[in-house]
């Protein structure tokens, strides 16, 4: 069918058209004069991702605030929080809610699930997807009762934040003061066996007094080096004036014995000369050879008094040097017990600090879990509180109105079309050679008698066919 032909079809289905279109606007009136009017109360919540614990400050995330915000939604839809507003209104003792739920369920079960149940099909929750905000609306027929129960859902969703964070607070508060009691008494241990290290040590070990000791050590050290060097010279000494007293250094250096060996030379010179200018048997030569061993025996003396002294030296150095390598080792013992000692006490000491340290993180939680337990802050707040409707969101007149418009002239196109189809006529020149394949022979004139009234229905009045074979 050619548009040309479906507008000639269309101008002779008028009637079909029209009715179609009066049937669907009498019926979009009757509509709206069946449906209840319906209230929609609307409310904006605002959550404060900076202070979501306002006791600790702590932040949420960026990537967890579309999280957080799915999470608080589905609580203002719980049956929680629902079932809170609900008893907030006292719809559990509302007579006509009571009778409609033995209607409905036969009075079994629960009625405020049941009333919660058919509240939530009515309540819409939206989070943003570029704010922080929550939009709520709720559609009811009572207007009043729509705002009521959206305030009292508002207040019930944040009761039960509140309630929740104090109890889940209140929980961990009892797991750290329960645990307050065994870190205090691990912290006393640690303590009193670092006390015990100490006083069982009679001193306070730390890295100063150790300093001390080592510096200690380090002088025995050098002492006993410088007497193990002296015992060695002295015995060196020793063995050398064994053999040749008299040309050691102790002999060559004493006074006594450079004055007796002097003399001696001098006595033996005058023996000499005596003995060449008197003779050997001549007093004075005897005289001069009794001096001269008289001076040889007390030389002989001295050199063995000072042999002897070389030996005493000796003697003493030798002791000298037992003496201070025993202090030496005692004084190396006591540094490797100062030492170990430390180290105990260092380990005593971190346990010390270990357990104080854990005992203080835990008593810091358990005042802020006591703090949130008995907090009634909450980072939600209402931007837009819900309000009386001055008019009913639904139905709405004007929009139904076009729809049904709408509808109806899209079926009466169809119907007209439907009505065509079915039930065809030759209504021009052009039908006559597309219907029947036929040329046309000629047209007839309408007559002046049988030409309907002028006007607009005489041009709407589908026209009788022009001519048949």
């Amino acid at each position: 069918m050619t548009p040309t032909q479906l507008l000639r079809a269309l101008r002779a289905r008028w009637l079909t058209l029209a009715a179609t279109l009066a049937l669907c606007l009498g019926l979009g009136t009757a509509l709206l004069l069946v449906l209840k009017p319906q209230y929609t109360v609307n409310a904006t919540v605002m959550l404060d991702m900076k202070a979501a614990d306002p006791i600790n400050g702590a932040v949420i995330p960026a990537l967890g605030i579309s999280n957080y915000l799915a999470t608080q939604a589905d609580l203002m839809r719980s049956a929680r929080v629902i079932e809170r507003a609900l008893r907030t209104l006292k719809m559990d003792a509302d007579a006509q809610t009571d009778a409609d739920w033995r209607a409905d369920t036969g009075g079994r079960g629960d009625k405020l699930a049941w009333l919660g149940a058919r509240v939530l099909k009515n309540l819409l929750v939206t989070p943003s997807r570029e704010s922080n905000m929550i939009a709520l609306a709720y559609t009811g027929a009572d207007a009043q009762w729509a705002t009521d129960f959206m305030k009292a859902l508002l207040d019930a969703y944040i009761a039960t934040t509140i309630e929740l964070r104090a109890a889940a607070a209140g929980h961990n508060n009892a797991f750290f003061e329960e645990h307050l009691s065994q870190l205090r008494n691990n912290l006393t241990q640690a303590q009193q066996k670092l006390s015990a290290l100490q006083r069982d040590a009679g001193v306070l070990v730390n890295d100063e007094r150790l300093d001390v000791e080592n510096a200690r050590l380090t002088e025995l050290s050098n002492q006993l080096l410088a007497l193990q060097i002296a015992e060695a010279d002295s015995s060196s000494r020793k063995q050398t004036a064994k053999g040749q007293i008299d040309s050691t250094q102790e002999a060559l250096s004493n006074p006594v014995v450079g004055g007796m060996t002097a003399d001696l030379a001098r006595q033996e010179a005058r023996l000499s000369e005596l003995s060449s200018r008197l003779g050997e048997r001549h007093p004075d030569v005897q005289q001069a050879r009794a001096n001269i061993a008289a001076l040889k025996g007390r030389l002989d003396e001295e050199l063995r008094r000072l042999g002897k002294s070389l030996g005493i030296n000796n003697s003493v150095h030798a002791t000298r040097v037992a003496q201070l390598r025993q202090a030496y080792e005692a004084q190396r013992e006591k540094v490797a017990r100062f030492k170990a000692l430390r180290d105990q006490a260092a380990v005593l000491q971190r346990d010390v600090e270990n357990a104080n340290q854990a005992y203080s993180d835990t008593a810091a939680r358990a005042r802020q879990t006591g703090m949130e337990s008995q907090s009634a802050l909450t980072n939600a707040a209402v931007v837009m509180a819900p309000t009386l409707p001055p008019k009913p969101s639904k139905p709405r007149p004007l929009l139904v109105m076009v729809l049904a418009s709408a509808a109806g002239l899209l079926l009466g196109l169809a119907a007209a079309l439907l009505r065509e189809l079915t039930d065809r006529r030759l209504r021009s020149e052009d039908d006559i050679t597309l219907l029947l394949g036929q040329a046309s022979l000629g047209l007839l004139p309408l007559d002046a008698l049988t030409r309907p009234a002028g006007g607009l229905l005489a041009r709407l009045q589908p026209r009788p066919a022009l001519g048949a074979r």
